[in-house]
């Protein structure tokens, strides 16, 4: 259908999901056996699911962004969790949600587009 590496979200995915490794392997030995495995599965799963998506039809891609949108609020939720957990890393969480929000809307505006589009079509 198209080119998922030409998609914004794809790529921001992809940084977040590097930011997120690059968090989890900084973590103290228990906590990051405690925690990143899911946190880790959370964050791969958004740009997987918009590229496993992107090789479907139009409508198909909207259910995968939409589980990819699901995934970025269950990392969010994550990372909300690991803050708590792990004051030392605030910021560069806190920066990350940043981002993740910013991802959501634009997913939200990417499902909308696309359901219009099926629509008029």
């Amino acid at each position: 259908m198209r080119n998922f590496k030409d998609l914004r979200v794809w790529n921001e995915s992809m940084s977040i999901v590097r930011r997120t490794l690059a968090i989890c392997q900084e973590l103290p030995s228990q906590l990051r056996y405690n925690v990143t495995e899911q946190i880790i599965r959370s964050a791969i799963s958004i740009p997987s699911n918009i590229s496993e998506g992107c090789s479907r039809s139009a409508k198909a891609l909207v259910n995968y962004l939409r589980i990819a949108l699901g995934s970025s609020y269950e990392l969010e939720t994550q990372l909300l969790l690991l803050a708590s957990l792990s004051p030392q890393h605030l910021e560069q969480l806190e920066m990350i949600g940043s981002e993740l929000n910013r991802l959501q809307r634009r997913l939200l505006k990417f499902i909308s587009s696309l359901k219009e589009f099926q629509e008029s079509a």
